[in-house]
């Protein structure tokens, strides 16, 4: 049901957002956890670029990164290595 004009918000876009950075940043932990380094040479170059540890990642840098105001709103989900190096600058 929809409300044309009304006052009621739907947050499921905002869930859809975050299910794509969830995805993002398992599949990133998942490479990351590889610790063969026969196994992490059969991984192409951007699933090399964008491995991170658990170590890495914090709880608040975790929240900070699902909660990125420029791609929770509209999108597109970043990497966390990208939102990392942004957050970092100078």
């Amino acid at each position: 049901m929809t409300n044309y004009g009304g006052w009621t918000m739907n947050a499921s876009a905002l869930l859809m957002i975050l299910a794509c950075k969830y995805s993002l940043l398992g599949y990133n932990l998942e490479d990351g956890a590889i610790s063969d380094p026969k196994e992490v040479e059969k991984l192409n170059a951007e699933q090399k670029r964008f491995r991170i540890t658990p170590a890495e990642i914090s709880f608040t840098d975790f929240i900070g990164y699902c909660n990125f105001l420029p791609s929770a709103l509209v999108g597109p989900p970043l990497e966390y290595q990208d939102y990392k190096q942004f957050m970092e600058a100078e």
